[in-house]
């Protein structure tokens, strides 16, 4: 009957988990021989995690609670009371694995072969304490002896080093790879950061940089001399960004331009103009697409960039102009005199001047001389509004978007009483501007009442235009104007968001499917063919081809607004946050 009794409690601490076996009575009178030796805790890495584990110093060796071990390997146990013997069990996927230990036995019996460990175990009142290394080795885990025990439950502890993107640069810097996870050396980082580690009284670390001091989350953990922190903890304690590409996790150390980002504007093949707005106000960066680095701050928004890349020209909210020097970095101002508000630049091919639009009611169009900053008028008429301001490929013709006032109706005569307006015939136009012609004036390409959306010149002289209904209710239409002002469709039935020709003269369009993806086209203008570029989830809201043809960018939401990602070899990676 007792015999009977002993089994249930066994068994039912089997079933429940337990790793705390109850002992016979005959252990009783060792047990309390051995009671007021001192039992310690000390901390064990398990898998990344400080965990308390109970040991004991026996014969000048150190061993550790079995019930402790066998619960951070997940096994189970059974005793036999009356030898002293303990048999842990563990699933390893699909493999079973089984190791039998004696008390004050060197003999252990691991999934069913003898092997000989290093130290006995041992009975300390209801505890029986092990071997660390040979337990959990024997168990599947791996076990690195260092200040504290460093153990991999279920994989091996490998040391090695990783290349990491940082800011556009490879970079080598040693790794421990344990339990499915990598960690990263804290002094390397550290070094190709600019930062330095500290450490406290506690063992708590610490990244310095830039005079700033920041705790290292997520336990970081000293192996063999050198201190190893989750990288995602590393790149934050430095106001960093981690992004993961396909190529591999890229690193930047000052981390991407926040706030609502728009107009990316390519400067050659690897710079962005991106316009900024946050917290501290509106900006324009020279951004690097390769490195994500900010180059160059500007003070100004809606930059132009010249044809060749070497300058850029904006206004501010005074009428004043301003040219960039995008090889130096210098600004200087073109003209602080005519202090009306300007907007839409637009280079002429050479690079000496640059149209705009000019007037609080946007209704005239002039240039401004590179040299000299002198401002010369260019058309003039009664179409206010004016905007999407664009050179044709020869440099010869203007072409911009346009509408008439609506008209006021009033009760009296004394115009004191507004009864309505009426906007009848206001639907904004597209008009052209001749400037080689012997009298330069606009002439209206379009009279229709839809709303004109992303006009363009083809490199033929065409004219390309989203045609959208002024109701929502229809698609839109991709048109082209052709020879005589005829107007054709190039595409219908598809939901285009945005639409632009690059610089190579490629019409590229972005379509909003019904599966809730976002696809961009090209459109072959002659064959009325669209190809598919590259396909996303994310709204793009704009698109910018490089001048070789080769990369995208584009404008999706972000956390404070818009950001601008490249789309590089088909793959989508943020320029900024």
């Amino acid at each position: 009957m007792k015999r009977q009794l002993s089994s249930l409690v066994v068994a039912t601490a089997v079933l429940a988990g337990s790793l705390v076996t109850p002992i016979a009575l005959n252990e009783v009178k060792a047990a309390t021989v051995q009671q007021n030796q001192s039992v310690s805790k000390e901390k064990m890495l398990v898998n990344g995690q400080f965990k308390n584990v109970q040991f004991k110093v026996i014969n000048k060796k150190k061993l550790y609670s079995s019930a402790d071990l066998g619960k951070l390997m997940s096994t189970s146990v059974v005793h036999k009371q009356n030898t002293y013997t303990y048999t842990f069990t563990k699933m390893s996927g699909k493999k079973r694995l089984t190791l039998t230990l004696k008390a004050k036995s060197t003999t252990a019996v691991v999934n069913g072969k003898k092997v000989k460990i290093a130290n006995a175990p041992r009975v300390v009142g209801k505890t029986f304490f092990v071997d660390a290394k040979s337990f959990i080795n024997a168990l599947g885990g791996k076990v690195v002896v260092d200040t504290n025990l460093i153990v991999s439950t279920n994989s091996t502890i490998t040391f090695g080093t990783a290349k990491l993107n940082v800011d556009g640069q490879l970079k080598s810097i040693k790794t421990l790879a344990m339990a499915g996870k990598q960690w990263f050396s804290a002094g390397d980082f550290a070094k190709l950061s600019g930062a330095t580690i500290k450490t406290d009284k506690s063992n708590q670390y610490y990244i310095l940089k830039n005079k700033k001091t920041v705790k290292i989350g997520l336990n970081p953990f000293k192996v063999k001399g050198l201190v190893y922190a989750d990288l995602n903890e590393l790149v934050k304690a430095i106001g960093g960004d981690i992004l993961n590409q396909k190529s591999g996790k890229f690193i930047s150390i000052a981390g991407l331009i926040s706030g609502d980002s728009y107009n990316p504007q390519w400067i050659n093949n690897s710079n962005l103009l991106v316009g900024n707005d946050n917290d501290f106000g509106s900006s324009t960066y020279v951004i690097n697409v390769n490195s994500k680095k900010g180059l160059l701050k500007i003070n100004g928004t809606d930059l132009s960039v010249s044809q060749d890349g070497k300058q850029a020209v904006y206004s501010d909210e005074n009428g004043k102009v301003y040219l960039v020097n995008l090889l130096n970095n210098k600004i200087s101002t073109l003209n602080a005199n005519e202090d009306s508000p300007k907007f839409n630049f637009v280079w002429s091919k050479d690079g000496t001047k640059v149209y705009f639009i000019l007037g609080t009611k946007m209704d005239s169009i002039a240039s401004i001389n590179i040299k000299d900053g002198a401002i010369n008028p260019i058309n003039s008429d009664k179409l206010t509004s004016k905007a999407d301001l664009t050179l044709s490929p020869d440099g010869k013709k203007l072409l911009y978007t346009a509408g008439k006032e609506g008209t006021t109706n009033y009760t009296d005569p004394d115009k004191t009483d507004v009864t309505d307006i009426d906007l009848t015939n206001t639907e904004s136009q597209l008009f052209v501007v001749d400037m080689t012609a012997a009298e330069v004036q606009s002439v209206a390409l379009t009279t229709t009442p839809d709303n004109k959306a992303f006009p363009a010149f083809l490199p033929n002289g065409n004219i390309v235009y989203t045609s959208y209904d002024a109701d929502g209710v229809k698609l839109p239409i991709l048109n082209v104007i052709g020879a005589k002002n005829a107007i054709a469709s190039l595409v219908t039935g598809r939901d285009i968001a945005t639409a632009t020709v690059s610089a190579k003269g490629k019409l590229i369009i972005v379509v909003n499917e019904k599966d809730g993806l976002h696809t961009i086209y090209e459109v072959n203008t002659t064959s009325l063919a669209i190809t598919k570029l590259a396909q996303t989830k994310l709204e793009i809201s704009s698109v910018s081809v490089a001048p070789d043809g080769k990369r995208m960018a584009i404008t999706v939401p972000g956390q404070n607004g818009d950001r601008v990602m490249v789309i590089n070899n088909g793959q989508f990676e943020s320029v900024t946050k």
